[in-house]
């Protein structure tokens, strides 16, 4: 962090806009997994029973550039939750997903 002035309140913006910004890469991420995997789930499939492939590459383009991509580009521009700031700060050994995927709480994160 670069800071220009030394105004606490440019401090605790960054910091709710860094925390803005991981959340909602996380939110993005978790979003987009679930369609990646369904792909690669039909692929795989495909290729062990010997077959023709189910999914063509131009509509795994699609599912990826139409669907996936549009609707998780709407969850990156998400507005600040809440209790974005009164969370503890993250541990940063965490993983990216992990805590999502678990079922582990945000603030559980320190």
């Amino acid at each position: 962090m670069v800071l220009a002035d030394d105004n606490f309140a440019c401090i605790a913006n960054a910091v709710e806009e860094d925390r803005t910004i991981y959340d909602n890469i996380r939110k993005a991420i978790l979003f987009i997994l679930p369609t990646n995997g369904a792909e690669s789930l039909v692929i795989m499939a495909a290729v062990l029973i010997v077959v023709a492939l189910a999914v063509t590459p131009v509509q795994i383009l699609w599912v990826n550039m139409v669907t996936a991509v549009t609707l998780a580009l709407a969850l990156s521009f998400e507005p600040a939750e809440r209790d974005v700031m009164s969370r503890p700060p993250r541990n940063t050994d965490a993983p990216i997903i992990g805590g999502y995927l678990t079922g582990e709480s945000p603030s559980s994160h320190c």
